[in-house]
Protein backbone atom coordinates (compact mmCIF):
# COMPACT_ATOMS: atom_id res chain seq x y z
CA UNK A 1 0.00 0.00 0.00
CA UNK A 2 2.81 2.56 0.97
CA UNK A 3 4.65 2.35 -2.53
CA UNK A 4 1.05 2.82 -4.44
CA UNK A 5 0.50 5.72 -6.05
CA UNK A 6 -2.58 7.93 -5.96
CA UNK A 7 -5.42 7.29 -8.57
CA UNK A 8 -7.07 10.11 -10.18
CA UNK A 9 -10.39 9.01 -7.79
CA UNK A 10 -10.76 11.49 -4.50
CA UNK A 11 -12.89 8.40 -3.03
CA UNK A 12 -10.92 5.85 -4.28
CA UNK A 13 -7.58 8.07 -2.58
CA UNK A 14 -9.61 8.70 0.72
CA UNK A 15 -10.52 4.88 1.44
CA UNK A 16 -6.70 4.23 0.51
CA UNK A 17 -5.75 6.70 3.08
CA UNK A 18 -7.90 5.24 5.97
CA UNK A 19 -7.13 1.71 5.07
CA UNK A 20 -3.13 2.43 5.18
CA UNK A 21 -4.15 4.07 8.98
CA UNK A 22 -6.76 1.03 9.75
CA UNK A 23 -8.95 4.12 10.25
CA UNK A 24 -7.44 4.70 13.49
CA UNK A 25 -9.37 7.24 15.53
CA UNK A 26 -6.42 9.98 15.87
CA UNK A 27 -6.81 10.58 11.78
CA UNK A 28 -8.67 12.98 11.03
CA UNK A 29 -10.70 13.73 7.64
CA UNK A 30 -12.33 17.13 6.72
CA UNK A 31 -14.23 16.91 3.21
CA UNK A 32 -15.11 20.38 1.37
CA UNK A 33 -15.29 22.16 -2.21
CA UNK A 34 -12.61 24.35 -3.51
CA UNK A 35 -14.32 27.34 -4.10
CA UNK A 36 -17.31 26.28 -3.54
CA UNK A 37 -17.35 23.55 -6.59
CA UNK A 38 -14.66 21.01 -7.28
CA UNK A 39 -14.36 18.65 -4.23
CA UNK A 40 -11.40 17.97 -1.86
CA UNK A 41 -10.59 16.57 1.21
CA UNK A 42 -7.95 16.76 4.01
CA UNK A 43 -6.68 14.32 6.35
CA UNK A 44 -4.30 15.18 9.68
CA UNK A 45 -3.13 13.15 13.09
CA UNK A 46 -4.78 14.51 16.39
CA UNK A 47 -2.70 15.76 18.65
CA UNK A 48 0.27 16.50 16.36
CA UNK A 49 -1.01 18.80 14.13
CA UNK A 50 -1.72 22.41 14.52
CA UNK A 51 -5.63 22.61 14.26
CA UNK A 52 -5.69 26.69 14.16
CA UNK A 53 -3.11 26.55 11.15
CA UNK A 54 -5.12 24.09 9.44
CA UNK A 55 -8.21 26.00 9.13
CA UNK A 56 -6.60 29.46 8.91
CA UNK A 57 -4.13 28.98 6.15
CA UNK A 58 -4.74 25.94 4.72
CA UNK A 59 -9.03 24.95 4.69
CA UNK A 60 -9.95 28.71 4.67
CA UNK A 61 -7.86 29.49 1.74
CA UNK A 62 -8.98 26.72 -0.27
CA UNK A 63 -12.85 27.29 0.01
CA UNK A 64 -12.90 31.09 -0.72
CA UNK A 65 -10.41 30.67 -3.56
CA UNK A 66 -11.37 32.05 -7.39
CA UNK A 67 -10.38 30.52 -10.22
CA UNK A 68 -11.69 29.44 -14.64
CA UNK A 69 -14.37 26.97 -14.13
CA UNK A 70 -11.72 25.29 -16.84
CA UNK A 71 -9.39 24.53 -13.75
CA UNK A 72 -12.08 24.19 -10.75
CA UNK A 73 -13.90 21.47 -12.14
CA UNK A 74 -12.50 18.37 -12.78
CA UNK A 75 -11.43 16.72 -16.17
CA UNK A 76 -13.98 14.26 -17.44
CA UNK A 77 -12.58 11.01 -18.87
CA UNK A 78 -13.87 9.50 -21.69
CA UNK A 79 -15.76 6.72 -20.51
CA UNK A 80 -14.98 2.45 -21.82
CA UNK A 81 -16.84 2.03 -25.40
CA UNK A 82 -17.69 -1.47 -26.32
CA UNK A 83 -16.62 -3.68 -28.95
CA UNK A 84 -19.79 -2.81 -31.77
CA UNK A 85 -18.92 0.73 -30.71
CA UNK A 86 -15.40 0.92 -31.42
CA UNK A 87 -15.68 -0.47 -34.63
CA UNK A 88 -17.92 1.92 -35.54
CA UNK A 89 -15.58 4.59 -34.27
CA UNK A 90 -13.27 3.34 -36.70
CA UNK A 91 -15.04 3.49 -39.37
CA UNK A 92 -15.82 6.63 -38.65
CA UNK A 93 -12.30 7.94 -38.36
CA UNK A 94 -11.16 6.24 -41.54
CA UNK A 95 -13.68 8.50 -43.14
CA UNK A 96 -12.58 11.72 -41.59
CA UNK A 97 -9.05 10.81 -42.16
CA UNK A 98 -10.45 10.35 -46.08
CA UNK A 99 -11.74 13.52 -46.05
CA UNK A 100 -8.95 15.43 -43.90
CA UNK A 101 -6.36 14.08 -47.07
CA UNK A 102 -8.22 16.07 -49.74
CA UNK A 103 -8.15 19.40 -47.23
CA UNK A 104 -4.64 18.71 -46.76
CA UNK A 105 -3.12 20.96 -49.27
CA UNK A 106 -5.67 23.89 -48.49
CA UNK A 107 -4.15 24.27 -45.12
CA UNK A 108 -0.75 23.90 -46.18
CA UNK A 109 -1.40 26.77 -48.67
CA UNK A 110 -2.84 28.70 -46.08
CA UNK A 111 -0.90 31.44 -44.74
CA UNK A 112 1.17 30.84 -41.41
CA UNK A 113 -0.69 32.29 -38.28
CA UNK A 114 -4.10 33.37 -40.05
CA UNK A 115 -6.25 31.99 -37.79
CA UNK A 116 -5.29 33.50 -35.06
CA UNK A 117 -5.53 36.78 -37.01
CA UNK A 118 -8.79 36.23 -37.86
CA UNK A 119 -10.05 35.61 -34.56
CA UNK A 120 -7.20 36.74 -31.92
CA UNK A 121 -9.86 35.91 -29.22
CA UNK A 122 -9.52 32.52 -29.88
CA UNK A 123 -5.68 32.10 -30.08
CA UNK A 124 -5.83 33.79 -26.25
CA UNK A 125 -8.57 31.87 -24.78
CA UNK A 126 -6.67 28.82 -26.22
CA UNK A 127 -3.23 29.78 -24.82
CA UNK A 128 -5.39 30.50 -21.02
CA UNK A 129 -6.63 27.12 -21.42
CA UNK A 130 -3.23 25.86 -22.35
CA UNK A 131 -1.77 27.09 -18.72
CA UNK A 132 -4.90 26.47 -16.43
CA UNK A 133 -4.75 22.82 -17.49
CA UNK A 134 -1.30 22.62 -16.41
CA UNK A 135 -2.77 21.52 -13.18
CA UNK A 136 -5.12 22.37 -10.47
CA UNK A 137 -2.32 21.55 -7.96
CA UNK A 138 0.35 23.89 -9.76
CA UNK A 139 -2.41 26.68 -9.39
CA UNK A 140 -2.88 25.95 -5.17
CA UNK A 141 0.86 25.70 -4.71
CA UNK A 142 1.19 29.13 -6.37
CA UNK A 143 -1.44 31.14 -6.22
CA UNK A 144 -3.96 29.90 -2.74
CA UNK A 145 -1.71 28.28 0.42
CA UNK A 146 -0.36 30.29 2.61
CA UNK A 147 1.50 27.79 4.85
CA UNK A 148 5.13 28.23 4.93
CA UNK A 149 6.09 24.58 3.61
CA UNK A 150 4.06 22.98 0.71
CA UNK A 151 4.97 20.20 -1.52
CA UNK A 152 3.73 17.59 -4.02
CA UNK A 153 3.14 13.90 -2.98
CA UNK A 154 2.33 10.90 -5.48
CA UNK A 155 2.70 8.08 -3.16
CA UNK A 156 1.03 7.02 -0.22
CA UNK A 157 4.04 5.98 1.46
CA UNK A 158 5.14 9.81 1.10
CA UNK A 159 1.52 10.28 2.93
CA UNK A 160 1.80 8.61 5.70
CA UNK A 161 5.20 9.56 6.56
CA UNK A 162 3.50 13.10 6.17
CA UNK A 163 0.87 12.52 7.99
CA UNK A 164 2.74 10.71 10.82
CA UNK A 165 5.11 13.64 11.67
CA UNK A 166 2.39 16.22 11.61
CA UNK A 167 1.52 17.72 8.33
CA UNK A 168 -1.68 17.48 6.59
CA UNK A 169 -2.64 15.89 3.27
CA UNK A 170 -5.24 17.78 0.51
CA UNK A 171 -6.71 15.32 -1.31
CA UNK A 172 -8.38 16.58 -4.89
CA UNK A 173 -10.80 15.51 -7.12
CA UNK A 174 -9.51 13.85 -10.39
CA UNK A 175 -5.92 14.45 -9.49
CA UNK A 176 -3.07 12.00 -8.92
CA UNK A 177 -1.17 14.00 -6.70
CA UNK A 178 -1.65 15.32 -2.97
CA UNK A 179 -0.59 18.44 -1.34
CA UNK A 180 1.56 17.91 1.81
CA UNK A 181 1.30 21.43 3.83
CA UNK A 182 3.28 21.35 7.01
CA UNK A 183 1.49 21.96 10.31
CA UNK A 184 3.29 20.17 12.73
CA UNK A 185 2.53 20.85 16.75
CA UNK A 186 3.93 18.68 19.12
CA UNK A 187 3.75 18.66 22.56
CA UNK A 188 7.26 19.56 24.12
CA UNK A 189 8.86 20.09 27.79
CA UNK A 190 10.57 24.13 28.27
CA UNK A 191 14.18 24.07 27.82
CA UNK A 192 15.84 24.12 31.11
CA UNK A 193 19.13 23.37 32.84
CA UNK A 194 20.05 19.73 32.92
CA UNK A 195 20.03 18.39 36.48
CA UNK A 196 23.91 16.22 35.55
CA UNK A 197 25.24 19.04 34.07
CA UNK A 198 24.76 22.01 36.68
CA UNK A 199 27.35 25.10 36.51
CA UNK A 200 27.97 28.38 38.72
CA UNK A 201 29.26 30.35 35.56
CA UNK A 202 27.72 29.82 31.92
CA UNK A 203 24.64 28.71 30.11
CA UNK A 204 22.16 27.01 31.67
CA UNK A 205 19.86 25.90 28.18
CA UNK A 206 19.92 22.11 28.25
CA UNK A 207 18.39 19.92 24.98
CA UNK A 208 15.11 18.76 25.10
CA UNK A 209 13.18 15.68 23.45
CA UNK A 210 12.10 18.23 20.34
CA UNK A 211 14.88 17.68 17.53
CA UNK A 212 13.90 20.95 16.19
CA UNK A 213 14.53 22.97 18.77
CA UNK A 214 17.73 21.44 19.47
CA UNK A 215 19.09 21.86 16.06
CA UNK A 216 18.39 25.84 16.86
CA UNK A 217 20.00 25.74 20.02
CA UNK A 218 23.15 24.15 18.30
CA UNK A 219 23.17 27.01 15.56
CA UNK A 220 22.53 29.63 17.80
CA UNK A 221 26.36 28.82 19.16
CA UNK A 222 27.94 28.01 15.48
CA UNK A 223 26.08 30.66 13.03
CA UNK A 224 27.61 29.17 9.75
CA UNK A 225 26.93 27.54 6.96
CA UNK A 226 29.20 25.15 7.44
CA UNK A 227 26.97 23.70 10.22
CA UNK A 228 25.50 21.03 8.70
CA UNK A 229 22.45 19.02 9.66
CA UNK A 230 21.76 15.63 7.77
CA UNK A 231 18.28 13.51 8.71
CA UNK A 232 18.31 9.73 8.49
CA UNK A 233 14.93 8.38 9.22
CA UNK A 234 15.57 4.72 11.49
CA UNK A 235 12.96 2.26 12.12
CA UNK A 236 10.57 0.27 11.00
CA UNK A 237 7.61 1.16 13.00
CA UNK A 238 9.15 4.25 14.50
CA UNK A 239 10.53 6.10 11.60
CA UNK A 240 12.95 7.59 14.03
CA UNK A 241 14.30 11.32 12.77
CA UNK A 242 18.47 10.74 13.70
CA UNK A 243 20.45 14.53 12.57
CA UNK A 244 24.11 13.83 11.95
CA UNK A 245 25.67 17.27 12.70
CA UNK A 246 28.26 18.38 11.75
CA UNK A 247 31.09 21.52 10.74
CA UNK A 248 31.69 20.85 7.21
CA UNK A 249 35.39 21.60 6.69
CA UNK A 250 36.33 20.94 10.83
CA UNK A 251 35.26 17.32 11.03
CA UNK A 252 36.81 14.73 9.31
CA UNK A 253 35.07 12.74 6.13
CA UNK A 254 35.98 9.52 7.03
CA UNK A 255 34.35 9.90 9.80
CA UNK A 256 31.40 11.44 8.83
CA UNK A 257 31.30 8.68 6.07
CA UNK A 258 31.27 5.75 8.89
CA UNK A 259 28.45 7.09 10.72
CA UNK A 260 26.35 7.40 7.93
CA UNK A 261 26.93 4.12 6.64
CA UNK A 262 26.77 2.81 9.60
CA UNK A 263 23.09 4.61 10.70
CA UNK A 264 21.64 3.41 7.30
CA UNK A 265 22.47 -0.14 8.59
CA UNK A 266 20.52 -0.15 11.17
CA UNK A 267 17.58 -2.05 10.61
CA UNK A 268 15.13 -2.45 14.05
CA UNK A 269 11.94 -1.75 15.12
CA UNK A 270 12.01 1.23 16.82
CA UNK A 271 14.48 3.90 18.22
CA UNK A 272 13.50 5.18 21.79
CA UNK A 273 16.34 7.12 22.66
CA UNK A 274 19.57 8.12 21.69
CA UNK A 275 21.04 5.09 23.88
CA UNK A 276 19.61 2.42 21.35
CA UNK A 277 22.07 3.90 18.13
CA UNK A 278 24.66 4.06 20.66
CA UNK A 279 25.04 0.37 20.44
CA UNK A 280 25.02 0.19 17.11
CA UNK A 281 27.60 2.83 16.48
CA UNK A 282 30.27 1.47 19.40
CA UNK A 283 33.18 -0.10 17.55
CA UNK A 284 34.20 -2.53 20.42
CA UNK A 285 30.65 -3.82 21.41
CA UNK A 286 31.37 -5.36 24.53
CA UNK A 287 33.99 -3.18 26.13
CA UNK A 288 33.20 -2.01 29.90
CA UNK A 289 33.83 1.38 28.68
CA UNK A 290 31.46 3.29 26.67
CA UNK A 291 32.98 4.22 23.44
CA UNK A 292 30.70 7.08 22.36
CA UNK A 293 30.28 10.16 24.45
CA UNK A 294 27.40 12.29 25.08
CA UNK A 295 25.86 15.27 26.42
CA UNK A 296 22.48 16.95 27.39
CA UNK A 297 24.21 20.94 26.86
CA UNK A 298 24.35 22.68 23.74
CA UNK A 299 27.21 24.70 24.64
CA UNK A 300 29.03 21.60 24.96
CA UNK A 301 28.01 19.66 22.00
CA UNK A 302 28.77 23.07 20.55
CA UNK A 303 32.19 22.86 21.66
CA UNK A 304 33.26 19.55 20.85
CA UNK A 305 31.82 19.96 17.32
CA UNK A 306 34.62 22.84 16.90
CA UNK A 307 36.97 20.48 18.03
CA UNK A 308 36.02 17.79 15.24
CA UNK A 309 33.37 15.57 16.41
CA UNK A 310 30.16 14.79 15.06
CA UNK A 311 26.84 15.18 16.67
CA UNK A 312 24.28 12.60 16.89
CA UNK A 313 20.71 13.99 17.70
CA UNK A 314 17.73 11.89 18.12
CA UNK A 315 14.30 12.77 17.92
CA UNK A 316 12.46 12.33 21.31
CA UNK A 317 15.91 12.19 23.10
CA UNK A 318 17.32 15.24 25.31
CA UNK A 319 20.75 13.25 25.40
CA UNK A 320 22.97 13.94 22.32
CA UNK A 321 26.32 11.67 21.47
CA UNK A 322 29.00 13.36 20.37
CA UNK A 323 31.76 10.86 18.49
CA UNK A 324 35.13 10.33 18.63
CA UNK A 325 35.26 9.81 22.21
CA UNK A 326 38.52 10.26 24.79
CA UNK A 327 38.20 8.84 27.96
CA UNK A 328 39.99 12.01 29.05
CA UNK A 329 36.32 14.22 28.43
CA UNK A 330 34.51 12.48 31.44
CA UNK A 331 37.35 13.92 33.58
CA UNK A 332 36.15 17.05 32.28
CA UNK A 333 33.39 19.19 33.70
CA UNK A 334 31.50 22.10 31.80
CA UNK A 335 32.50 24.35 34.62
CA UNK A 336 36.31 23.66 33.73
CA UNK A 337 36.20 26.32 30.58
CA UNK A 338 33.92 28.97 32.75
CA UNK A 339 37.30 29.28 34.86
CA UNK A 340 40.25 30.47 35.10
CA UNK A 341 43.08 28.01 34.06
CA UNK A 342 44.27 27.60 37.28
CA UNK A 343 41.30 26.72 39.28
CA UNK A 344 40.21 24.66 36.14
CA UNK A 345 43.41 22.63 36.58
CA UNK A 346 42.80 22.33 40.19
CA UNK A 347 39.59 20.88 39.84
CA UNK A 348 40.95 18.18 36.76
CA UNK A 349 43.88 17.23 39.58
CA UNK A 350 41.01 16.64 42.12
CA UNK A 351 38.70 14.50 39.71
CA UNK A 352 41.99 12.36 38.60
CA UNK A 353 42.76 11.29 42.19
CA UNK A 354 39.72 10.82 43.11
CA UNK A 355 38.92 8.22 40.18
CA UNK A 356 42.19 6.30 41.67
CA UNK A 357 41.13 6.43 45.13
CA UNK A 358 37.70 5.00 44.09
CA UNK A 359 39.40 1.94 42.20
CA UNK A 360 41.92 1.27 44.19
CA UNK A 361 40.93 2.17 48.02
CA UNK A 362 38.88 -0.99 48.68
CA UNK A 363 41.23 -3.16 47.29
CA UNK A 364 44.23 -1.68 49.10
CA UNK A 365 42.55 -1.90 51.96
CA UNK A 366 41.66 -5.49 51.85
CA UNK A 367 45.42 -6.09 50.43
CA UNK A 368 46.53 -4.15 53.60
CA UNK A 369 44.28 -6.50 56.33
CA UNK A 370 45.27 -9.42 54.70
CA UNK A 371 48.52 -9.69 53.70
CA UNK A 372 50.60 -6.69 54.58
CA UNK A 373 49.20 -5.33 57.62
CA UNK A 374 52.85 -4.84 59.08
CA UNK A 375 53.90 -2.40 56.65
CA UNK A 376 51.22 0.03 58.70
CA UNK A 377 51.77 2.11 61.50
CA UNK A 378 51.38 -0.08 64.76
CA UNK A 379 48.42 2.76 66.41
CA UNK A 380 47.00 1.73 62.65
CA UNK A 381 46.68 -1.82 63.45
CA UNK A 382 45.92 -1.62 66.96
CA UNK A 383 42.82 0.76 65.64
CA UNK A 384 42.22 -1.69 63.12
CA UNK A 385 42.52 -5.05 65.42
CA UNK A 386 40.08 -3.36 67.55
CA UNK A 387 37.30 -2.30 64.71
CA UNK A 388 37.53 -5.52 63.50
CA UNK A 389 37.68 -7.73 66.52
CA UNK A 390 34.15 -10.18 66.69
CA UNK A 391 33.18 -9.55 62.97
CA UNK A 392 31.96 -12.83 61.01
CA UNK A 393 33.53 -12.31 57.81
CA UNK A 394 36.62 -12.42 56.10
CA UNK A 395 38.29 -8.86 55.10
CA UNK A 396 37.67 -10.36 51.11
CA UNK A 397 34.18 -11.23 52.10
CA UNK A 398 33.50 -8.57 53.91
CA UNK A 399 34.33 -5.45 51.71
CA UNK A 400 32.09 -7.10 48.54
CA UNK A 401 28.97 -7.39 50.80
CA UNK A 402 29.60 -3.62 51.99
CA UNK A 403 30.09 -2.58 48.58
CA UNK A 404 26.85 -4.45 47.22
CA UNK A 405 25.26 -2.75 50.04
CA UNK A 406 25.48 0.44 49.01
CA UNK A 407 25.43 -0.39 45.31
CA UNK A 408 21.58 -1.06 46.47
CA UNK A 409 20.65 1.90 48.72
CA UNK A 410 22.32 3.97 45.31
CA UNK A 411 19.70 1.87 42.89
CA UNK A 412 16.84 2.29 45.56
CA UNK A 413 17.68 6.29 45.82
CA UNK A 414 17.54 6.64 42.00
CA UNK A 415 14.27 4.66 41.41
CA UNK A 416 12.08 5.61 44.28
CA UNK A 417 10.40 9.05 44.47
CA UNK A 418 12.28 12.04 44.70
CA UNK A 419 11.78 12.49 48.38
CA UNK A 420 11.18 9.29 49.46
CA UNK A 421 14.70 8.27 47.83
CA UNK A 422 16.23 11.42 49.79
CA UNK A 423 14.81 9.42 52.54
CA UNK A 424 15.64 5.90 51.93
CA UNK A 425 19.68 7.35 51.21
CA UNK A 426 19.60 8.76 55.03
CA UNK A 427 17.87 5.11 56.32
CA UNK A 428 20.37 3.04 54.49
CA UNK A 429 23.70 4.94 54.95
CA UNK A 430 23.31 6.10 58.89
CA UNK A 431 20.50 3.53 60.37
CA UNK A 432 21.32 0.22 58.37
CA UNK A 433 25.10 1.41 58.45
CA UNK A 434 25.68 1.58 62.18
CA UNK A 435 23.25 -0.64 63.23
CA UNK A 436 25.13 -3.42 61.09
CA UNK A 437 28.26 -1.83 63.01
CA UNK A 438 27.02 -2.06 66.37
CA UNK A 439 25.71 -5.40 65.60
CA UNK A 440 29.17 -6.79 64.91
CA UNK A 441 28.00 -7.92 61.39
CA UNK A 442 30.14 -5.46 59.34
CA UNK A 443 33.60 -3.38 60.78
CA UNK A 444 33.07 0.51 60.46
CA UNK A 445 36.36 0.51 58.83
CA UNK A 446 35.41 -1.24 56.04
CA UNK A 447 32.11 1.14 55.86
CA UNK A 448 34.44 4.07 55.62
CA UNK A 449 36.35 2.36 52.73
CA UNK A 450 33.29 1.98 50.84
CA UNK A 451 32.02 5.40 51.80
CA UNK A 452 34.81 7.28 50.40
CA UNK A 453 35.20 4.88 47.17
CA UNK A 454 31.44 5.34 46.62
CA UNK A 455 31.39 9.08 47.23
CA UNK A 456 34.92 9.54 44.84
CA UNK A 457 33.26 7.70 42.02
CA UNK A 458 30.85 10.51 41.60
CA UNK A 459 32.96 12.95 41.27
CA UNK A 460 32.78 11.20 37.67
CA UNK A 461 29.12 10.41 37.44
CA UNK A 462 29.50 9.24 33.49
CA UNK A 463 32.03 6.84 34.76
CA UNK A 464 30.21 5.70 37.77
CA UNK A 465 29.04 1.91 36.34
CA UNK A 466 32.18 1.38 35.35
CA UNK A 467 34.50 2.21 37.96
CA UNK A 468 31.97 0.08 40.15
CA UNK A 469 32.87 -3.46 37.90
CA UNK A 470 36.42 -2.56 37.95
CA UNK A 471 36.40 -1.99 41.49
CA UNK A 472 34.83 -5.34 42.57
CA UNK A 473 37.54 -6.93 40.12
CA UNK A 474 40.41 -5.36 41.93
CA UNK A 475 38.97 -6.03 45.74
CA UNK A 476 39.13 -9.88 44.65
CA UNK A 477 42.54 -9.79 42.90
CA UNK A 478 43.87 -8.11 45.94
CA UNK A 479 42.28 -10.11 48.34
CA UNK A 480 43.73 -13.43 46.70
CA UNK A 481 47.38 -11.96 45.86
CA UNK A 482 47.38 -8.81 47.79
CA UNK A 483 49.36 -6.21 46.51
CA UNK A 484 50.74 -7.73 43.38
CA UNK A 485 47.15 -8.59 42.45
CA UNK A 486 46.60 -5.19 43.03
CA UNK A 487 49.15 -4.34 40.62
CA UNK A 488 48.74 -6.51 38.20
CA UNK A 489 44.95 -5.83 37.97
CA UNK A 490 45.99 -2.13 37.55
CA UNK A 491 48.51 -2.89 34.70
CA UNK A 492 46.06 -4.95 32.85
CA UNK A 493 43.56 -2.79 33.08
CA UNK A 494 45.78 -0.04 31.41
CA UNK A 495 46.76 -1.69 28.70
CA UNK A 496 43.14 -2.45 28.21
CA UNK A 497 42.07 0.85 27.87
CA UNK A 498 45.32 1.59 26.10
CA UNK A 499 44.22 -0.85 23.15
CA UNK A 500 41.05 1.07 22.57
CA UNK A 501 40.39 3.41 19.46
CA UNK A 502 37.16 4.93 18.74
CA UNK A 503 37.16 6.08 15.00
CA UNK A 504 40.96 7.12 14.84
CA UNK A 505 40.56 8.70 18.23
CA UNK A 506 42.99 6.71 20.81
CA UNK A 507 40.68 6.15 23.96
CA UNK A 508 43.64 6.86 26.27
CA UNK A 509 44.99 10.36 24.40
CA UNK A 510 46.68 12.23 24.86
CA UNK A 511 48.67 10.47 27.18
CA UNK A 512 48.36 7.09 25.55
CA UNK A 513 50.05 7.33 22.98
CA UNK A 514 52.00 10.63 23.97
CA UNK A 515 50.46 13.66 21.78
CA UNK A 516 52.59 16.99 23.48
CA UNK A 517 50.33 19.39 21.90
CA UNK A 518 47.03 17.78 23.38
CA UNK A 519 48.21 18.16 26.51
CA UNK A 520 47.09 21.44 27.23
CA UNK A 521 43.87 20.88 27.30
CA UNK A 522 44.69 17.39 29.55
CA UNK A 523 45.49 17.42 33.61
CA UNK A 524 46.05 20.76 33.38
CA UNK A 525 44.32 23.50 31.34
CA UNK A 526 45.63 26.59 29.44
CA UNK A 527 43.46 29.27 28.83
CA UNK A 528 41.53 29.83 25.74
CA UNK A 529 43.25 32.21 23.56
CA UNK A 530 46.43 29.86 24.27
CA UNK A 531 44.65 26.83 22.72
CA UNK A 532 45.42 28.11 19.26
CA UNK A 533 45.34 24.33 17.93
CA UNK A 534 42.56 21.40 17.67
CA UNK A 535 43.21 18.35 19.50
CA UNK A 536 45.49 16.56 17.30
CA UNK A 537 44.14 12.98 18.81
CA UNK A 538 40.85 13.46 16.61
CA UNK A 539 41.41 13.54 12.65
CA UNK A 540 40.20 16.18 10.83
CA UNK A 541 41.79 18.42 7.96
CA UNK A 542 41.51 21.73 10.01
CA UNK A 543 43.30 22.29 13.11
CA UNK A 544 43.53 26.00 13.35
CA UNK A 545 41.41 27.23 16.29
CA UNK A 546 43.18 30.39 17.57
CA UNK A 547 44.38 33.14 14.57
CA UNK A 548 47.28 35.14 15.59
CA UNK A 549 46.07 38.24 17.63
CA UNK A 550 46.78 41.98 16.69
CA UNK A 551 48.95 43.72 18.59
CA UNK A 552 47.31 46.96 19.70
CA UNK A 553 50.57 48.61 21.54
CA UNK A 554 48.79 48.54 24.92
CA UNK A 555 51.27 46.75 27.47
CA UNK A 556 49.79 48.30 30.71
Amino acid sequence: METQKLSGSLEENKAAVKELFNDSIDLIERSFRLGGKRAAAIFYMSGVTDVDMVQEYVIKPLINMRADDSIMLPEKKPRQESAGAARENAKLLQRGLFFLSKEKGKAENKPQGEDSAENPQSARKTKKNAEVHAGITDFILENVLEAAEIKQAAEFGEISTALLYGDCVILIDGEETAIVAAAKKWEKRGISEPPTSAVIRGPREGFTEDMKGNTVQIRRRLRTPDLIFEIIPIGRYSHTNVAVSYIKGVADENIIKKVKERLKKISIDGIIDSFYIQQFLEERKNSIFKMINYCEKPDIAAARMLEGRVALIVDGSPIVLTLPYMFLEDLQSSQDYYNMSPLASIGMVVRFLALFISILLPGFYVAMQIYHYNVLPIKMIITLTNAIQGTPFAPLTEMLIVTFLFVIIHEASLRMPKYVGMAMSIVGALVLGDTAVKAGIISSPSVLIAAISTLAAHLVPDQVSATGFIKILLIVAAGLMGVLGLIAGTITLLTYMSSLDSYGTPFMAPFSPLIVSDLKDGITKLNVAERKTRPFSIPGPNKTRVGEMEDTGDDA
